[in-house]
């Protein structure tokens, strides 16, 4: 079994900080360009979703 992982979706049908990947999944399918990226951490992934969130209301 692989580490732990988390994903950031910032283009999706959701966005936020995600453990499951079939959640991701869901979330991202269908979606024209979806955005996300995995993290080895959850503080990685709430890292970088705040910087996201943060260069998109520049």
């Amino acid at each position: 079994m692989g580490a732990k992982k988390y994903y950031v979706i910032w283009k999706g049908k959701e966005t936020g900080v995600f453990s499951s990947w079939d959640k991701v999944k869901k979330l991202v399918q269908g979606v024209e360009g979806a955005k996300y990226k995995s993290f080895g951490s959850k503080a990685e992934a709430n890292i970088a979703i705040k910087k996201i969130l943060r260069l998109s209301r520049l």
